[in-house]
């Protein structure tokens, strides 16, 4: 199995950020509204990504772009997006937080050693 780098130093789980376990669990397993197949169409360096799904391009925000190009290149750009859990899946196994509003994000937050 191929692996990519490790997660973006960040200690948030709000939009756009790290995802959270149960919200993955959640998003994966949601029988009512499954993930839908799509593609990954573009992602830019501040983090801002398209992909097309179900016949529409959608736009999210992530705050780890480097990371989700790696997932997504290991599926050739297939992805999956969960919009009620706000994740995009890529790679197989790997799961980001979509922030759905791409211009109302707040930086990244490292708690510091003391």
């Amino acid at each position: 199995m191929s692996s990519i780098r490790a997660p973006r130093p960040c200690d948030l789980y709000s939009a756009g950020h790290n995802p959270h376990w149960i919200q993955i669990s959640k998003g994966a397993n949601d029988l009512a509204d499954p993930p839908q197949w799509g593609r990954l169409l573009n992602v830019s360096s501040d983090g801002l990504v398209c992909f097309e799904v179900g016949g529409q391009v959608k736009q999210i925000w992530n705050h780890d772009p480097l990371r989700l190009i790696e997932a997504a290149a290991l599926s050739s750009g297939r992805i999956r997006y969960q919009k009620r859990w706000r994740l995009l899946f890529a790679g197989g196994s790997y799961a980001f937080c979509a922030n759905t509003l791409p211009y109302e994000h707040v930086p990244c937050k490292v708690r510091r050693a003391i």
